[in-house]
């Protein structure tokens, strides 16, 4: 706790942090607090999820607030990307204030407008909130930015993910010059260099290296699986588990109704969270995870983002991620706070490519498992079920049904007795006809596709007119290659860049070679030397 002490805290923020449990900042804490504390400068902060960023941008503001003289107006807005993170940031900063006279307000589309509205003409210090629902208050006259002393940008490059880099601008036009910005972003392309060079001024840039976010915590797995039995494949993991307490991804809403809908049915403790679910029963959903009552929470990326929840054992990719960024953002949220946690990823035989390529990126091994059959998970369980057996025996935990226990022994023999319970208890978990069969990959399909990835340059950027999914529909529909294998989309304005296999970039390179302009071929591999940030 005295490393705390360094940074000029209050003894009120201190005897805070040490109720939460704070022992020793983080590295983006360490090197954040000084700047904010300490100068007036602006900061831009290159970090993961998970690295303690609201902490190293809360504490500071509040200090600050709290030492400045009151007045009615917003002094500062932190907008973040999505209501789950926008819910958890509010909470947290709520709890760093603890009793002292500070409001902390977070809007989000879903909540009440009237009761947002209220509260914002009540009167607020900090207010956290998501772009769309700070435009409606902004449009309505609601909201005033004009006089606002901090603005804090935080999951910066996902606000560009989902779209959100003309309502980042529209917002930071309201906003007054000398306000004082601090920028979070775990990867920072050229539309938040130019967010950083058009709105901030003077400014510190901190990096944090991630690696110990996958590598060091992350016990990283794939298995190579059909599409049709990736959920017999789950339902193998969660039962071979002896404690399982994790997130499921899938790529779509769809996907995460259906596996949702499949578990339940199976009898697993799981729930789920898309964007498609009321904000009501969402808060429901994650509450209950949170508190350990849902043991498995299946989700998309999106609905995920700014969930963080403490004592994950696992991650599991029930879809590979699109790219490098989504697999450590997913998986770096196990393995937190010194303790280690496992990463499960399910390939299919087209993305073993696609698995290298992360695996070589992130300079980390992710070893290939053989699927559990179902005999091995019955004697693991059985082992597991000896194992709580004989715990009971040291601690005494059968008094309670020992007067039945030696009513039973009556009946027969002890093991006959025994095995009468054991049948009656676990006969469908420790029957084989539990689990379906596992077709086995196309093994010929996996070693055409094990080859290394290949960077295309691409001569179609956002001014064509095409967003993302309608460059990566049209690349598909004149080439033949699977949408799904066309990986790490950089869509800039002129052109763009994506990673293919190599034998996926032949066919595209072959079928766009007579459809550029001025002799020049619309798809080429990309020179190393060539500018792509």
């Amino acid at each position: 706790m005295t490393e705390f002490t360094k940074f000029g805290f209050s003894q009120e923020t201190l005897d805070i942090l040490a109720k939460k449990g704070f022992e020793s900042p983080s590295k983006i804490q360490e090197k954040s607090f000084p700047i904010l504390m300490q100068t007036e400068k602006d900061m831009v902060g290159q970090s993961q999820t998970g690295s303690g960023k609201t902490a190293a941008f809360g504490l500071p503001l509040i200090e600050k607030i709290l030492q400045e003289k009151r007045s009615k107006h917003i002094k500062a807005i932190i907008l973040c990307p999505s209501r789950e993170l926008a819910i958890q940031v509010g909470q947290e900063l709520e709890s760093f204030v603890g009793k002292r006279d500070l409001s902390v307000f977070t809007i989000y589309g879903g909540q009440s407008y009237i009761k947002e509205k209220r509260k914002i003409k009540s009167g607020i210090d900090i207010l956290v909130g998501t772009p769309g629902r700070i435009i409606d208050h902004l449009d309505n006259k609601v909201l005033d930015f004009s006089n606002i002393d901090y603005f804090v940008l935080d999951e910066a490059d996902e606000m560009l993910n989902m779209g959100f880099i003309d309502d980042i601008y529209q917002i930071l036009e309201t906003t007054p010059q000398e306000k004082r910005t601090i920028l979070f972003s775990a990867t920072m392309p050229n539309a938040i260099i130019k967010i950083v060079e058009n709105f901030m001024k003077e400014y510190e840039l901190i990096k944090i290296k991630s690696n110990t976010l996958t590598s060091d915590t992350v016990n990283q797995y794939y298995y190579t699986i059909q599409k049709k039995d990736k959920p017999e494949l789950l339902y193998r993991l969660l039962d071979i588990q002896n404690e399982f307490y994790g997130i499921v991804f899938c790529r779509t809403k769809a996907d995460v109704d259906e596996l949702t809908k499949l578990l339940k049915q199976k009898g697993y403790n799981a729930d789920c969270i898309h964007g498609d679910i009321s904000q009501n029963q969402r808060e429901k959903v994650i509450s209950s995870f949170k508190k350990g009552f849902v043991k498995t929470l299946i989700a998309t990326d999106v609905a995920a983002r700014g969930l963080d929840v403490k004592g994950l054992t696992h991650v599991i990719n029930f879809s590979i991620p699109e790219n490098t960024e989504d697999y450590t953002h997913r998986i770096g949220r196990t393995g937190r706070a010194g303790k280690s946690g496992t990463a499960i990823t399910f390939v299919e035989s087209n993305e073993i490519g696609r698995i290298k390529s992360i695996q070589k990126k992130i300079k980390t091994n992710i070893e290939e498992c053989q699927i559990p059959t179902p005999q091995d998970i019955i004697n693991l369980q059985k082992e597991n079920l000896k194992e709580k057996v004989g715990i009971a025996i040291d601690n005494h935990e059968f008094e309670d049904n020992k007067d039945l226990a030696n009513e039973l022994l009556k009946l027969d023999k002890p093991e006959t007795v025994i095995s009468a319970l054991l049948n009656i208890t676990f006969k469908e978990k420790f029957s084989t006809k539990r689990y379906s069969n596992i077709s086995k990959p196309n093994t010929k399909t996996v070693q055409q596709n094990t080859n290394d990835e290949a960077k295309l340059f691409v001569a179609i950027g956002k001014n064509s007119g095409m967003d993302k999914k309608e460059l990566i529909q049209y690349l598909s529909d004149i080439s033949g290659v699977d949408q799904q294998d066309i990986n790490d989309l950089r869509m800039l304005n002129d052109f763009s860049f994506i990673n293919v296999i190599q034998e996926d970039a032949k066919k595209l390179i072959k079928s766009f070679y007579k459809k550029g302009k001025n002799g020049r071929p619309l798809i080429s591999k990309a020179k190393e030397n060539r500018k792509n940030k």
